[in-house]
């Protein structure tokens, strides 16, 4: 069926286009974490505040829950890819 084989199509796009952004995400915070320690260390020597850090810290956080997000996103993928490949 032509429209199965579509939606197959876009199910692997989806896979691929969230295995990418998982990548992307893991390389995002790596950095993070490099930056919020040089951060803490900052705090702890003065040289920037409190709300600095917790700003850095809570873009660390957002950084890990997009990659959580995403991973969820990639098993829906993967799951409505195996549910369309079942209807043909």
């Amino acid at each position: 069926d032509l429209g199965v084989k579509l939606l197959l199509e876009k199910n692997i796009a989806d896979i691929t286009n969230y295995r990418e952004q998982l990548t992307k995400d893991e390389e995002i915070i790596n950095l993070r974490t490099k930056i919020v320690a040089a951060a803490a260390s900052q705090l702890e020597n003065g040289v920037i505040t409190a709300t600095e850090y917790v700003t850095e810290l809570n873009a660390l956080n957002t950084a890990k829950l997009n990659y959580e997000t995403h991973k969820v996103q990639l098993m829906k993928a993967q799951s409505d890819y195996l549910t369309n490949k079942g209807k043909l």
